[in-house]
């Protein structure tokens, strides 16, 4: 066929992505054909980044927290990355040899919450919270619970709160799993607390006594970092031993 348009003849050597002309100049790619490839790769790319990328899980939390015999303390009731709470269950037990429970405050985030809460029974607490609308927040400080400690306590005390239920719902009426979490409620009675029980001292000499590592009131190492006499320290507080 004969026009006037320039016509131009691919060879073989032209299918390659390189020019034969010039082993510098890169032709285009036309073959759509890679795009499905490519389209696939793009999208395993991705779902590996949101598999490898770290997922915030609900939690209840509770923290560690001290106090002395006759004090009061306030624990606060923290809920971590939630998402549209409307409704929360939380049932809480306790040793009410140590702990006296005052009352329950109900954090400013959950002003659109009601607040129901049954504390008749000795060592436990029954707290139900509902709203028409959900609340959302990486770290809520939803509840404080104050506690007064037995004054007559005369003894370094361990003790938690027990958390036997807790159920949330959003406001689609969907349960919200978490986890929970609470620490250690440290009580420092009495002057025994102070030397950190003598008992649990042996004599190394004829003057020095070094500690033990036993403390019935303690599950391990960890659990009394702050509490333990520091080294090189006398019993009773003076310096001068290994």
């Amino acid at each position: 066929m004969r026009s006037g348009a320039i016509h131009h003849r691919i060879d073989d050597s032209e299918t390659s992505l390189f020019s034969t002309r010039s082993p510098f100049h890169a032709k285009p790619i036309t073959d759509f054909s890679y795009r499905p490839a490519i389209a696939g790769y793009v999208t395993i790319i991705v779902l590996v980044i949101l598999w490898v990328a770290p997922v915030h899980a609900a939690q209840l939390v509770i923290p560690k927290i001290s106090g002395k015999p006759g004090g009061t303390i306030a624990i606060p009731i923290v809920l971590k990355d939630v998402d549209k709470l409307a409704g929360l269950k939380l049932t809480i037990e306790f040793d009410s040899k140590l702990l006296l429970y005052r009352k329950a405050v109900k954090s400013s985030q959950a002003s659109t919450l009601m607040y129901l809460e049954n504390a008749n029974t000795p060592g436990r607490l029954a707290v139900v919270m509902a709203g028409a609308v959900g609340i959302s927040g990486r770290e809520i400080p939803i509840l404080t619970v104050i506690f007064s400690i037995n004054k007559n306590i005369n003894s370094l005390k361990r003790t938690t709160l027990t958390i036997r239920e807790s159920q949330w719902m959003n406001d689609a009426l969907e349960e919200i799993p978490h986890t929970t979490d609470s620490g250690p409620i440290i009580i420092h009675g009495g002057a025994e607390s102070v030397t950190f029980a003598r008992h649990n001292w042996r004599k190394r000499g004829s003057h020095r006594r070094i500690w033990t590592g036993y403390h019935p009131d303690f599950k391990g190492p960890a659990d009394v970092r702050g509490i333990l006499p520091t080294p090189n320290q006398h019993h009773d507080g003076s310096p001068g031993w290994e």
